[in-house]
């Protein structure tokens, strides 16, 4: 059998190492800045490690005695490596952590920083590192145990497919600093596991049909498969593309003196594999099938408020792009904290070319490869004794195929266009963006230089800023000064007080007329006067005739942020609460 020929560069470890250190403190900054429960399903994916680490066995699927809700139908791989870290931790004061915002879910326009958190943050705990803040922050280090497995694993991939050290590196990269990942490996989600296994999985593959697999490694790779089928059920297919990888492997080859060798290696090799997967991930279908007759656990997810009571239209499915494309690069929070969406024109616009550019190479490459199969007098035999080049390159761009086409059948029967679902495929998408970059170098290197460096950038700009410009700018309560200061900056001052305990200092409409259907904007100014131990809600009413609301707000002050029990006396801040004219409004009106 011949092996894929490769010009090896001699660049050292050096470089990666960076970019590991790089990418673990942009999660360190996400993780920081990132409120207890402000991410994605984090307060049941903590409720299902919990419920692990305090000994309770797995969850049920038929009831929510864990608190995990949805999650109970995830694989427990993720949450058992999470228990263990979480399981000497305390977190007896976390119901006090678990003040609920009753403004959360308001569609706030753009990327304004309106009623953002799901829950009330006190400053003094918000981004805290002890107590139970403190364990939930801990066990987010599971995510970026597995968020680094993933890259260090692309950059394998990288290496294996191009024989670069350079190549693989800015495979690497292209993980490392992607926004969206650098989140999901900063919280506790079991996503970035998901991308480390199935990157993983993937690097096996192509080793195997780049050399011939041995026993040793038929068992190294179904434990590999068994463990990616234990971290999330969209991984199954990543077994069976793993393992007619390694029957290719043992495939290969000429064995004409000993004709009886080759079905022995296959059936050895397919023997080890399919065992190993099944004991090391099996189990936990099978428990699921014998005790709750649902293997895959999906009526967990489809028995849910977002589960879809019929197949959504292609109609729905495509009003969900929008979201599934800026989420796949940046969504914050529960997913509605984003950038401007010139951000994300921008980033598909560096990204859908090169893929393009990736897909026609490989296409080409393919059809050179049948063109000279179809050559020989055995094409076959020709096949078997040398696997083509653009074998791994196409094994990469199927799986990512298979993902998106999974997600869509998913989202017919979920609503979920959530970009991170596509991280599985992470380690391919960034595989095959190497390969257009590699691309353009080739037949345009001031170009390819110039693409690879922008792109980067671009992506590693946003992952530093977005702690700080993204996540603490939605998240903190808004700044506090003096009265003094309040009043002179208002047009309109006025002193209004309630009740001895709070006193209105300045209110301004803008603008001052608007048509049916306009936004309009209320800045309101407060002023603590005495401490609150209650939560009062701000209503704004905008009168039309016969006393009709033809525009109304309610909303903690802060914009859901500053509820009254954290008010200090003698401090003042100013909110800027925007609503819709109703579009029945009658108009004109004085």
């Amino acid at each position: 059998m011949t092996t894929l020929k490769k010009s090896r560069s001699r660049a050292g470890p050096a470089p990666l190492w960076a970019l590991c250190l790089a990418f673990s403190i942009l999660v360190l900054l996400h993780a920081h800045f990132t409120p207890i429960f402000e991410a994605p399903d984090e307060v049941w994916h903590y409720a299902y490690v919990r419920w692990l680490a305090l000994g309770q066995g797995l969850p049920a699927l038929d009831n929510d005695a864990s608190g995990a809700h949805q999650e109970v139908a995830q694989p427990p791989l993720y949450y058992l490596v999470a228990s263990a870290i979480s399981r000497p931790l305390s977190d007896t004061e976390l119901s006090a952590l678990m003040q609920h915002n009753p403004g959360f879910g308001f569609q706030a326009p753009g990327t304004s920083a309106d009623n953002k958190n799901m829950l009330i943050h006190d400053e003094s705990t918000a981004w805290a590192w002890t107590g139970s803040a403190g364990a939930i922050r801990a066990t987010r280090v599971t995510s970026w145990l597995f968020g680094l497995i993933a890259v260090l694993a692309t950059w394998a991939l990288g290496y294996e497919v191009t024989g670069s050290r350079r190549w693989a590196l800015v495979t690497a990269a292209l993980v490392a600093f992607q926004p969206q990942f650098v989140l999901i490996s900063s919280v506790i989600s079991n996503d970035s596991a998901a991308a480390a296994l199935a990157t993983v999985a993937l690097w096996l593959a192509t080793r195997s049909l780049n050399r011939r697999p041995t026993p040793l490694s038929a068992l190294l790779a179904g434990g590999v498969a068994g463990l990616a089928i234990l971290t999330k059920v969209s991984l199954l297919p990543i077994a069976a593309l793993l393992g007619a990888a390694l029957i290719w492997g043992a495939w290969q080859g000429d064995d004409s003196s000993r004709p009886t060798a080759r079905p022995a290696r296959i059936a050895l090799t397919a023997g080890g594999y399919i065992v190993t997967t099944a004991v090391v991930g099996g189990w936990w279908y099978l428990r699921n099938a014998l005790q709750f007759g649902d293997p895959l656990a999906m009526m967990s997810h489809t028995d849910t408020p977002w589960g879809r009571d019929a197949p959504a239209t292609l109609a729905q499915l495509l009003a969900d792009v929008p979201l599934l494309a800026r989420s796949f690069w940046g969504a914050y929070g529960w997913g509605h904290v984003l950038w401007p969406d010139a951000i994300y024109l921008l980033l598909w616009g560096f990204a859908l070319p090169l893929l393009a550019v990736a897909i026609v190479r490989l296409g080409r490459d393919w059809a050179v490869t049948f063109r000279d199969l179809g050559l020989q007098r055995h094409p076959l035999r020709a096949l078997r004794s040398a696997a083509p080049p653009p074998l791994p390159a196409g094994l990469a761009f199927l799986w990512l195929i298979g993902i998106a086409a999974a997600l869509i059948v998913w989202m017919r029967q979920v609503e979920a266009p959530h970009g991170r679902l596509l991280f599985p495929a992470l380690g391919a998408w960034a595989l095959l963006l190497t390969l257009g970059l590699r691309e353009v170098t080739r037949t345009r290197p001031r170009l390819g230089q110039s693409v690879t460096v922008s792109f980067l950038g671009l992506c590693a700009i946003l992952s530093t800023l977005a702690p700080g410009v993204r996540i603490a700018a939605t998240f903190a309560p808004p700044r506090r000064t003096t009265p003094a200061e309040v009043i002179r900056a208002c047009d309109h001052p006025m002193d209004l007080r309630y009740d001895g305990k709070a006193a209105l200092l300045c209110a301004e409409v803008v603008p001052e007329r608007v048509r049916p259907g306009d936004s309009v904007a209320v800045r309101a100014c407060w002023e603590g006067l005495a401490p609150m131990e209650r939560d009062y809600t701000v209503f704004v009413h905008v009168i039309g005739p016969e006393s009709s609301r033809v525009m109304e707000r309610y909303t903690y002050p802060g914009l859901g942020r500053y509820p009254t029990s954290l008010w200090q006396p003698g401090e003042a801040f100013c909110d800027t609460y925007v609503g819709d004219i109703e579009t029945w409004a009658p108009a004109p009106h004085p």
